[in-house]
């Protein structure tokens, strides 16, 4: 039987400016600590427990079969869901394919479970 990939959450340093909540999308800055990510590509998404400054995060990898996002408004189930300005997804086409709506977001600031498709 073939074994199934890893995806393992990773620790990163996160700089002193930065006060983050869960589960928003994070990048890498020049010093290999993480920063929120805006419309643009992610390594992943920090987990519930967030991190404040001068911390380790964790931080969920983008290839990952599921994690849990933050929107930025609705997401219905099914919807496409793409990267968005702070760390956060929406249903409105940007730069990055996601994933898809796999559970609903009501409002900004609600969470959304996203198949990670991309």
């Amino acid at each position: 039987m073939p074994s199934l990939p890893q995806y393992d959450d990773i620790l990163y340093s996160v700089p002193s400016s930065m006060t983050a909540t869960g589960h928003l999308r994070v990048k890498l800055n020049g010093s290999g600590q993480v920063e929120l990510a805006g419309d643009e590509l992610a390594i992943g998404s920090l987990t519930e427990r967030g991190a404040t400054a001068d911390e380790e995060a964790t931080v969920r990898s983008a290839k990952a079969p599921t994690s849990i996002m933050i929107a930025n408004g609705a997401i219905a189930v099914g919807d496409t869901v793409y990267s968005a300005a702070g760390g956060k997804v929406s249903a409105v086409p940007g730069a990055v394919t996601i994933g898809m709506a796999y559970i609903d977001a009501a409002a900004n600031n609600h969470q959304v479970l996203v198949l990670m498709t991309a």
